[in-house]
């Protein structure tokens, strides 16, 4: 085997190992994330070992507790952007012609937009809600994988077992579908891995802003939020989200050069 693909194994080893420790920490909780003592900015001591925020929460409980909400509505975020992408792309690089000019040019459009402006907008709209969050994220981290999966599609048209299909008389979702699809489904996956990582920056960024969860949510961004008033005074109630949220990202871009490595 060669170094490429066993570098590739202990990359998404190591990123799979990380995003399940996220999901089990608030397990290991010490006390709940939720709860409001007297003992406000108390400095980290046996009792807090990370400390407590200005609301008197165990920093420790909340840090273990805020990555799971973050981490399941990015991965969300990144399934939604990498299927849309997929079925806009894949129609558009096989169909070509007007089709493939009109699904581009929505596409190039998507891609002009801030996604921050966009979301204030909308957000200014809807009422503020996961569903609306993922939804937006998703939506708005489409056209990137709609562009890759388009130029895969217009090399696989090219080959020989999709012109045996259409001569067969199948019809062009059926070779979508049976021919196509099979041969990109790693590329697929990283496309979700891809779309999961940006979509982790701007939710928590968005998160920061106040426009996605509300407190008092553990999340990662949040808490940075809530911590940067005090920074000075108590620096751990920053400190403890941040490397979360660094440990996040790490972990999905593992995953994704994991699975890039693997099918290099």
């Amino acid at each position: 085997m060669s170094k490429t693909p066993r570098r590739g194994t202990v990359e998404l080893v190591i990123g799979i190992a990380i995003l399940i420790a996220i999901f089990v920490a608030p397990l290991l909780s010490p006390q709940s994330p939720l709860t409001n003592t007297v003992e406000i900015l108390h400095a980290p001591s046996g009792a807090h070992i990370l400390g407590t925020d200005r609301f008197g929460r165990d920093v420790f409980s909340r840090f273990l507790d805020g990555g799971r909400l973050i981490a399941t509505l990015s991965i969300l975020a990144g399934i939604l952007a990498a299927a849309l992408g997929a079925v806009i792309g894949m129609v558009s690089g096989y169909l070509r012609g007007t089709t493939d000019a009109v699904l581009m040019r929505l596409v190039d459009v998507m891609l002009a937009l801030p996604p921050i402006l966009v979301i204030l907008v909308v957000a200014a709209a809807l009422p503020k809600s996961n569903v609306v969050l993922v939804v937006l994220v998703g939506v708005l981290l489409t056209p990137g994988a709609a562009r890759i999966l388009r130029g895969l599609t217009q090399q696989y048209a090219a080959r020989e077992f999709v012109a045996a299909a259409e001569a067969a008389g199948s019809r062009w979702y059926d070779v979508l579908i049976h021919e196509i699809v099979p041969n990109v489904r790693i590329r697929l996956l990283l496309e979700v891995a891809l779309r999961t990582g940006f979509a982790v920056i701007l939710i928590s960024s968005l998160n920061f802003l106040g426009l996605g969860v509300s407190p008092p949510t553990p999340d990662w961004g949040l808490e940075i939020n809530e911590g940067r008033d005090v920074i000075t005074l108590a620096p751990w109630t920053v400190v403890a989200p941040a490397i979360g949220l660094a440990m996040l990202v790490a972990a999905v871009n593992l995953v994704a050069d994991g699975i890039g490595q693997l099918v290099a």
